[in-house]
């Protein structure tokens, strides 16, 4: 799931007390345990607005430990998902209801798909990495990337790329049309990182933004998130030393609603059509704020024509 690009939410597992969560003016919060004999717990994804943390936990059950999903909700109840038995969870959607990871029951692991209402699906070959905000769009790698669509399968949307060593779609923006990755062309050869994007296509980030590198930074080492809107990048870069660093990529022209790099009628109308509006993951919102509103058509008017 995306990162939020108006506030903050974030979640992880601390050694000596097991899964919490970290609240912008409130600080670490520990997660209660749900009952039974819990040996662990740790946290891996949290919906957009906070509301509910998903992980797994470690029981015993006869002489053995077990894994099995989880939700914790913001009113202190703890989920044990039913079905869950031996899923690792990858990513939680940003509505909280569809997680996405790996299926241990099998002789050989195999993705999985649960959806709140219906249970546990297996409709994808590989391993799933991120999701769309209402779980509809599953992003992941078999060995080369994928873009799987609920009622569609998979897409053709040149992100299996046949003729490389592997690749591996590791983020989706909120909406599905933008995805972030990595792949290598061939064994011993550097990695590379790249974006997908609706109606454009792959690209390599190294050659698609080479004006915005150093010319210290020799290799990308992939796009590891992407923001809810698909603009901002976040991902791992490699020098001529071989050391490693963070980046953070601006990969969007101001303006420029969706994302096809001109800022034309068709933005204008975005943020006319969605104009009052507030909520999360509105297109139109460009200053994500929450409100399509003045700041947003202005934002628009002032950069209009550019990229056509």
């Amino acid at each position: 799931m995306g990162f939020p690009t108006m506030g903050v939410w974030w979640w992880g597992c601390c050694i000596l007390r097991g899964a919490y969560r970290w609240r912008l003016g409130r600080g670490i919060e520990y997660l209660a345990d749900p009952p039974g004999a819990v040996i662990s717990t740790w946290a891996q994804g949290v919906s957009a607005d906070g509301a509910i943390v998903a992980g797994n936990v470690v029981v015993w059950e006869g002489n053995r430990e077990v894994r099995y999903l989880a939700r914790w909700f913001a009113d202190g109840r703890v989920e044990i998902i039913p079905g869950s038995r031996e899923l690792a969870m990858r990513a939680l959607s940003g509505d909280g209801r569809v997680i996405v990871g790996t299926d241990f029951n099998y002789y050989i692991p195999i993705g999985f798909r649960w959806v709140e209402g219906r249970g546990v699906e297996h409709p994808f070959l590989g391993s799933p990495r991120d999701l769309s905000y209402d779980g509809r769009i599953v992003v992941g790698t078999g060995g080369w990337a994928f873009r799987w669509v609920e009622g569609r399968g998979y897409e053709p949307s040149g992100l299996v790329l046949f003729d490389h060593e592997w690749s591996a779609a590791l983020s989706v923006s909120w909406d599905g049309r933008v995805v972030g990755g990595g792949y290598q062309v061939a064994d011993y050869e550097p990695s590379g990182g790249f974006v997908w994007r609706k109606g454009v296509g792959f690209e390599d980030l190294y050659e698609a933004f080479r004006s915005l590198w150093p010319e210290w930074v020799t290799e990308i080492s992939g796009a590891q998130d992407l923001s809810a809107n698909g603009r901002y990048l976040v991902g791992m870069v490699t020098t001529r030393d071989r050391w490693f660093y963070p980046f953070w990529l601006d990969m969007g022209r101001l303006g420029d609603v969706d994302g096809d790099g001109c800022v034309d009628d068709r933005d204008l109308w975005e943020v006319l059509f969605g104009f009052g509006a507030s909520g999360m993951n509105l297109r139109g919102d460009l200053d994500g704020d929450g409100v399509v509103g003045e700041r947003d058509l202005l934002e628009v008017f002032s950069h209009f024509g550019e990229g056509c």
